[in-house]
């Protein structure tokens, strides 16, 4: 019976991390492969799940020195220093914001979809909606986490049941003339890949399950919760690409020609993703502005509100250019920190000097931002 509930408790916690991971990042992954080919787009897939089971694993580790539940900015404060703790704030809080521009930048195309509204009316819309909950704060997130794994998991059947029913053969030359092409994955795949918070309530399960005498293997759940994403992108993308060989940075204008009944199925199916997951990250902000950086109710309630909305209307980037800006920097940024986090507080790791190789993967990233498509 316990070992039962062992494995119950492991899936539920591994779905937890898998349900984080899956969001907005899927919707760039066709056109990245597109960029690089079958053969390399498939090498990064599988590459940035293991860089990303490494880091969650870390992640984990660091949680579980601590035996009451904490964030990000108090394991940087720990491990590194007071100093680090409000960059680690800064960080996070930034990244999350620019989270909320992508949802906004993606939000339009699906609510096209189903109610023939575009641009500015229906970003105004989503993000009235989305605002709204931030505020309600729902006592009841798990179910709106549901929600949105079931839109995304709904969007990528309709992508799967529509890509058989075109049945097109994908040929994907890349160009392999510039350095470029091969960092070009790096920050849509580290947006995509990235659960890092839902680690601390997945430490927090374990806790209960191991107290219940329920326990199971962190090290498992984090690989399963893991690798999950790994699958479902793998068939969304060939799914997508056997419909649109050559997708634009808007993915969604590039599934026109389907049926009427799939474009209204996946329309629905994507803002009801985008909208919960516009909503979790929102409350998720404005919490971290008020317990971590100190700022009063009022101000980190008009930055939430206000800060997304600017950026849509100032038309800061297209959706791919977004999502690799914000992993490229903030979430590289991120690792960074995971890794040194990891790396002080357990000093004498057979896998400590291992741990160093994943520092140039958060250059590189930064590297090809800055340098490539910055300056």
């Amino acid at each position: 019976m316990e070992e039962r509930h062992g494995v119950k408790n492991l899936i539920f916690a591994s779905a937890l991390l898998a349900g984080t991971i899956i969001g907005a990042g899927i919707f760039s992954l066709p056109y990245v492969v597109s960029k690089t080919g079958l053969g390399l787009g498939f090498f990064c897939f599988v590459f940035f799940t293991i860089v990303y089971y490494c880091l969650h694993l870390m992640y984990a580790k660091v949680a579980l020195l601590h035996e009451e539940k904490h964030d990000f900015a108090y394991f940087a404060e720990q491990h590194l220093s007071p100093r680090a703790g409000i960059w680690a704030s800064m960080i996070i809080v930034g990244g999350m914001v620019l989270s909320l521009a992508v949802y906004l930048v993606l939000a339009p195309s699906f609510i096209n979809l189903f109610l023939g509204l575009d641009g500015l009316p229906a970003a105004l819309l989503f993000w009235g909606l989305g605002s709204i909950f931030i505020f309600v704060e729902l006592s009841m997130l798990g179910i709106a986490e549901m929600l949105g794994v079931a839109g995304i998991l709904g969007a990528v059947l309709v992508i799967l049941g529509a890509g058989s029913i075109v049945s097109k053969s994908i040929s994907l030359s890349p160009d392999f003339s510039s350095w470029a092409v091969f960092l070009l994955p790096f920050g849509p795949l580290l947006f995509s890949f990235s659960g890092r918070s839902a680690i601390v309530t997945m430490v927090e399960e374990h806790r209960a399950a191991e107290s219940k005498k329920q326990g199971f293997s962190m090290t498992k759940a984090v690989l399963l919760g893991t690798g999950v994403p790994l699958l479902v992108y793998l068939i969304f993308t060939f799914a997508f690409l056997r419909i649109n060989s050559a997708p634009s940075v808007d993915p969604m204008r590039d599934l026109a020609s389907l049926p009427e009944t799939l474009l209204v199925a996946l329309g629905i199916m994507g803002f009801l993703a985008l909208w919960t997951s516009y909503f979790m990250i929102g409350l998720n902000v404005k919490n971290l502005l008020e317990e971590d950086l100190k700022i009063p109710r009022l101000w980190s309630g008009l930055l939430v509100l206000v800060v997304p909305i600017l950026l849509f209307i100032s038309g800061i980037a297209s959706f791919i250019e977004l999502v690799a800006f914000t992993g490229s920097v903030f979430l590289a940024f991120e690792g960074m920190f995971i890794t040194r986090m990891w790396q002080n507080a357990f000093l004498q790791s057979r896998f400590r000097a291992a741990s160093f190789l994943l520092y140039p993967i958060f250059v590189a990233a930064l590297f090809y931002e800055i340098v490539y498509v910055i300056l």
